[in-house]
């Protein structure tokens, strides 16, 4: 839900992720550590995941959320062969200061700081 009284334009960054970010456990009891942003490959757009034929997508990939609005997103996996296929999507908000974002933290009150 889009809690804010201004809207927010958004897009899906989708990352293909390598082998060493997978989960080391089978079990499915067991909680996988968090993905962080800066650890995730470069990311693709919508239409360069359709064209690379990668298997995931998330509708709608990009648009805008009204304020107080929800929306719902469809993540679709058409495999195109039998293969480990991982990865990961990220809602990114377009336009917004980085210090708005919830991993920014506190705001940096020293002389100079951000």
């Amino acid at each position: 839900q889009n809690s804010t009284p201004l809207p927010i334009d958004f897009e899906w960054h989708l990352h293909a992720l390598p082998p060493q970010l997978l989960p080391l456990t089978r079990s499915p009891t067991a909680v996988a550590a968090p993905l962080r942003a800066e650890e995730l490959p470069g990311h693709l757009s919508a239409d360069e995941a359709r064209r690379l034929g990668f298997p995931f997508a998330v509708e709608p990939a990009g648009g805008t959320i009204a304020a107080g609005e929800t929306a719902s997103f469809v993540v679709h996996y058409s495999p195109l062969a039998v293969r480990l296929a991982s990865a990961a999507a990220m809602f990114v908000p377009l336009g917004l200061p980085l210090q708005s974002m919830p991993q920014a933290g506190p705001p940096d009150n020293t002389p100079g700081g951000a």
